[in-house]
């Protein structure tokens, strides 16, 4: 299957106007694996997902689900932010919203903030600019897509290096979204996402965290729409962009950092 937005020549992303093609691949480098590094020397890297990465405010984030790393050390969580393998350890800091909110499944969410020192590598994974997204008006239809990590595809290849999980990234295209008035969004998933039936029977488990985007035959803008939390056979379910920058505001309020941590 061919999007509709190949259809299209040209569409806009992060302030550049890019042959349509082009601009859905690049979308594809917001998006990085997660890693816990574990004592074990046997297993020294486990995947615990997907984990987005986000420019707000002249501040670099990388965006994940809290029940992706909520048992484990804050300070071993770590991304690979090059093409040739490296990795960026967190350091200490995580934000997340308050504990006792833990009820709001809108809350499942939680911020990582990369040093102003962090090296860019011009063909590494790429920080999607924020900027207000609005939904399609009366009459304008946009499709979207999500990108993600499946850990079926990951435990099927029995190769655990993070070299080996980074290169499992899926992406995949919803026919339908629903965008109820309070509570998660829905992606109902179709066409190219068929082809993960048989190869993951349906489990989607690894996309939390996963960027969620759209393009309006209108706009020609991809814009961030959201993050994934959880999944079902052939839907999964996001978190709207607004509650993405609420919780950037609230790392916001500490000073920024300055180093690397590792």
């Amino acid at each position: 299957m061919t999007s509709g937005i190949l259809g299209l020549r040209h569409l806009s992303l992060n302030g550049l106007f890019l042959p349509a093609n082009l601009a859905v691949q690049q979308t594809r480098r917001t998006c990085v694996s997660l890693h816990i590094v574990n004592d074990d020397p046997d297993w020294p890297v486990s995947n615990r997902g997907t984990a987005f990465l986000y420019w707000y405010r002249g501040r670099r984030f990388g965006v994940f689900s809290w029940h992706q790393v909520k048992d484990r050390d804050p300070e071993k969580i770590c991304v690979q932010l090059t093409n040739e393998g490296g990795r960026l350890f967190s350091g200490c800091r995580i934000t997340r919203f308050r504990a006792r909110d833990s009820d709001i499944e809108e809350h499942d969410l939680c911020a990582i903030e990369f040093p102003a020192s962090i090296p860019v590598d011009p063909a590494g994974p790429l920080f999607f600019n924020a900027r207000t997204t609005t939904p399609p008006g009366d009459g304008e239809t946009e499709e979207c897509f999500c990108i993600g990590y499946p850990s079926t595809l990951t435990e099927m290849a029995g190769d655990y290096r993070v070299e080996a999980m980074s290169v499992a990234q899926v992406l995949v295209w919803a026919d339908e979204v629903s965008r109820p008035a309070k509570g998660l969004h829905m992606l109902r998933l179709g066409g190219e996402s068929q082809v993960m039936q048989p190869r993951c029977q349906g489990n989607y488990d690894g996309f939390s965290g996963g960027p969620v985007f759209a393009a309006s035959t209108i706009s020609r803008a991809i814009e961030f729409r959201g993050t994934i939390l959880r999944g079902g056979h052939d839907r999964l379910f996001y978190v709207p962009a607004p509650w993405i920058d609420r919780l950037c505001d609230i790392a916001l309020r500490e000073e920024p950092l300055n180093s690397m941590a590792a």
